[in-house]
């Protein structure tokens, strides 16, 4: 589920944020009762600031650089996930982000380097 950090997530969709956050965290009560549940806990995502990127899609082409990979240059602002880490029957995701000052500011994320194709010379 998009925004999600977690195996598993529930989304609660409704008007009025005391009210869904109130809700959340009753389903996080329940939740956390069930056998085998190690951490159930309601995260509100609403409010949360968010920035829009538009490629230049030619651009990107004239520089010889793949939309994917400005893609995944973006993802790791908020967090990329990279792999799984796995400790017993437990499994992890193992994410990227950028620091915390690089996210804060939105002129050095406007600057950040997304690698090109090697050149000869």
């Amino acid at each position: 589920i998009s925004g999600v950090r977690s195996d598993i997530g529930i989304k609660i969709y409704g008007e009025g944020i005391e009210r869904m956050k109130s809700v959340a965290d009753e389903v996080a009560r329940a939740i956390g009762e069930v056998p085998g549940i190690s951490e159930a806990k309601a995260e509100q995502t609403i409010g949360l600031p968010t920035i829009r990127v538009r490629l230049r899609r030619d651009a990107i082409a004239r520089l010889g650089i793949n939309a994917e990979d400005v893609l995944d240059v973006v993802e790791t602002i908020g967090g990329r996930q990279v792999g799984t880490v796995i400790d017993g029957q437990r499994r992890f995701a193992l994410q990227v982000r950028f620091a915390p000052e690089v996210r804060a500011e939105l002129d050095r994320l406007r600057h950040l380097r997304v690698a090109g194709p090697a050149r000869e010379g």
